[in-house]
C-alpha cells in the first residue's frame, strides 16, 4: 500500500509530469506565473547538475546506474516548481495540496532507497535557497529583467558545464530552449491585449498546443535536418507556439462571437 501512495507521489517529480503541469497551467491558470516556474525549474535544474559533479556523491549502488545522489535533484525541483506555486497562487487548498505533496515526494524518495536523507534535505535547502534569491530579484525587478536574468544565468551555467566536465544534457536544453521561444514570442507580443478565455477557449488552446508538439516532435523529427543541426529551433518553436496559440485563440473567438 505504502508503494502504490510513493509511487504516486513521486510521479509528480518526474518530468513527464512536471512539463504537462507547467504547460496547462500557463495555459489554463495564470502565463506569467507558470512562465517564471519554468525559468526557475530551468535554472535549478542547471544548479543541480552543477551542484551533483561537485560534491560527486554516487548514486546508490543496488540502483544500477551511473550519477550522483547529492544533492537530489527530483527534490530540488520539486521544492522550486511547488514552493514557488505555493508562493503564487493565492488558494488555501492548493497551499496544502503542495505541502502534502512536498513531504510525500522526500519520503518517497527515502522509501524506496533513491536518496538518504542527507540527498533530500540538501535539495529542499538548495531549492529553497534558490525561491530566496528569486524573490529577492523580483522585489527589485519587473518581469522581463528577471526572465532575463534567468536565461543569461542558465547560459553560463551550460558553459560552466561543458567547459568544466564537458557536459552537455539533451533535456537540459529542450527547457531551455523552449523558455527562449516562449519568452520571444512574449517580447513580440508584449503591445497586444490579452482576452480572458472562458474554459471552452483554454481547451481549444490546449488540442492545438497538443496538435503542434505532435506535428514538430513527433513528424518534423524525422527530417534529417532538423533531428540535427536545427533541433534547438525546434523547441524554440515549440515554445512560440504555446505563447502564440495562448494569445489569439481568444481573440480569434471573441471575433467570431461578435460576427456570430
Amino acid at each position: 500500500m505504502l508503494d502504490v501512495l510513493y509511487h504516486f507521489f513521486l510521479a509528480f517529480s518526474g518530468s513527464g509530469v512536471i512539463a504537462m503541469i507547467i504547460i496547462l497551467g500557463y495555459l489554463w491558470l495564470d502565463r506569467d506565473i507558470f512562465l517564471h516556474a519554468l525559468g526557475l525549474l530551468q535554472t535549478s535544474m542547471l544548479c543541480n547538475v552543477a551542484l551533483k559533479y561537485g560534491f560527486h556523491v554516487p548514486l546508490p549502488s543496488h540502483l544500477h546506474k551511473i550519477g550522483f545522489a547529492f544533492p537530489s535533484g527530483h527534490m530540488q525541483s520539486a521544492i522550486v516548481l511547488y514552493g514557488w506555486l505555493f508562493q503564487s497562487l493565492h488558494n488555501l487548498i492548493l497551499k496544502v495540496l503542495f505541502v502534502i505533496l512536498l513531504i510525500g515526494i522526500a519520503l518517497g524518495l527515502v522509501h524506496f532507497a533513491y536518496h538518504t536523507y542527507y540527498d533530500v534535505f540538501a535539495g529542499c535547502l538548495f531549492g529553497l535557497l534558490i525561491l530566496l534569491g528569486y524573490a529577492y530579484l523580483k522585489k527589485k525587478y519587473n518581469n522581463k529583467i528577471c526572465l532575463i536574468v534567468i536565461l543569461s544565468v542558465d547560459l553560463l551555467l551550460f558553459v560552466y558545464l561543458w567547459l568544466r566536465y564537458n557536459l552537455i544534457q539533451e533535456s537540459l536544453c529542450v527547457s531551455y530552449f523552449c523558455l527562449l521561444g516562449m519568452i520571444f514570442a512574449e517580447c513580440l507580443l508584449h503591445n497586444v491585449t490579452i482576452v480572458r478565455q472562458q474554459p471552452w477557449q483554454k481547451a481549444i488552446s490546449s488540442m492545438l498546443v497538443l496538435l503542434a508538439w505532435w506535428v514538430i516532435v513527433d513528424e518534423l523529427s524525422s527530417v534529417s535536418l532538423i533531428s540535427g543541426v536545427l533541433s534547438p529551433l525546434k523547441w524554440v518553436l515549440i515554445g512560440s507556439i504555446i505563447t502564440f496559440i495562448k494569445y489569439f485563440t481568444g481573440k480569434f473567438s471573441l471575433c467570431w462571437l461578435i460576427k456570430r
